[in-house]
């Protein structure tokens, strides 16, 4: 998940901690930084040898590790963990099985690739808005389709 908190919001922190059937648990934090939109896909096989992914690793000692963790973070949520045939594209024009969704006044927000709702079933889901519902963060009004 990712949290927006716009820069003059007051802001409180608290532990990462809840309870799950009455047991503690901790979640997984993560350090605050800077995202960027770059053309492409945002994780897919190939995704390292990318101008923009290897300028951001050329970036500093740590940053093998911390795209390890985001890559970990993505295919977590998109597919349960699995790595074949998952991919994340934030933005751009849609590749879709059956009819395309962005078109029209409609534009792609995000395409992700894997077993988002059933473990069993591989789908794709893509997210489209208007460019002004996306720019003003109105994510109530973006729309949602599910090809599998």
């Amino acid at each position: 998940m990712v949290l927006h908190v716009p820069a003059d919001a007051r802001t409180t922190e608290r532990p990462a901690t809840y309870e799950l059937d009455g047991e503690p648990a901790q979640v997984r934090v993560y350090q605050p930084d800077v995202l960027y939109p770059v053309p492409g896909l945002t994780v897919s096989p190939d995704w390292r040898d990318t101008p923009a992914t290897s300028a951001f690793l050329d970036g500093g000692a740590d940053r093998d590790d911390i795209l390890d963790d985001f890559e970990d973070a993505v295919r977590e949520a998109a597919a349960g963990g699995a790595s074949h045939g998952v991919s994340v594209q934030l933005g751009g024009f849609s590749s879709p099985w059956q009819l395309a969704p962005d078109e029209g006044d409609l534009v792609l927000l995000a395409q992700i690739h894997g077993q988002s709702i059933d473990l069993n079933v591989y789908t794709q889901t893509l997210i489209v808005g208007t460019r002004e519902d996306i720019a003003q963060r109105r994510y109530e009004a973006l729309e949602f389709e599910q090809q599998v």
